[in-house]
């Protein structure tokens, strides 16, 4: 039988790592937004990617916190990571809508898939007490799993094929708004092609 990755503590965490560790998290997602806000297109999706993909990552570190020790269902309301997971999937969502709105899919993508599982990792070796399993088997497979998903992430964010689909919309929504101002004007004719 193979054992876990990662397996953890059973114990509390102390406030102190709880708030440095949040604090790291929320300083670089700002550091990051602050750097997307004054960059324009691709850059400040890219931007606002790795800053989503940070925020994504921490909910699933306050997920586990909030129901990690559960004696009942119902004390999951009790517990203030319940609602610190929430605000942080509040606003990994509002990051990504920013994200996507702000350049290409393939720029704001890359950051959301590697900092995601990165961020979630390091939280719970060093917020959560998990300890990672380092034996040649072990490591192997994280280390072949985490190259496979920057060579993904690096292979997809330069596909002509999503490249191509992009110009493909921009010139049918560039289209469609010719033709609604030519039928708006009163011509009847043709619509431009």
């Amino acid at each position: 039988m193979v054992e876990p990755l990662l397996t953890g503590r059973t114990g509390t965490i102390s406030p102190i790592v709880w708030v440095t560790g949040l604090g790291f998290s929320l300083g670089s997602a700002a550091a990051l937004v602050t750097a997307g806000w004054r960059a324009t297109g691709d850059r400040r999706a890219a931007f606002y990617g790795a800053a989503t993909g940070i925020e994504f990552g921490t909910t699933a570190a306050l997920m586990k916190a909030a129901v990690g020790h559960l004696s009942h269902p119902a004390s999951v309301f009790a517990r203030w990571a319940t609602y610190a997971m929430i605000a942080a999937g509040v606003l990994g969502m509002f990051l990504m809508q920013h994200a996507k709105q702000a350049g290409k899919l393939v720029a704001a993508q890359p950051g959301i898939t590697l900092l995601d599982p990165f961020t979630a990792i390091m939280s719970g070796i060093f917020g959560l007490s998990e300890q990672a399993q380092t034996g040649g088997m072990h490591l192997g497979l994280a280390t072949g799993g985490g190259m496979l998903m920057v060579t993904g992430a690096m292979l997809l964010s330069r596909s002509p094929i999503l490249e191509h689909s992009g110009r493909a919309s921009g010139t049918s929504q560039r289209t469609s708004h010719h033709d609604h101002t030519r039928g708006a004007s009163g011509r009847v004719g043709c619509a431009a092609s």
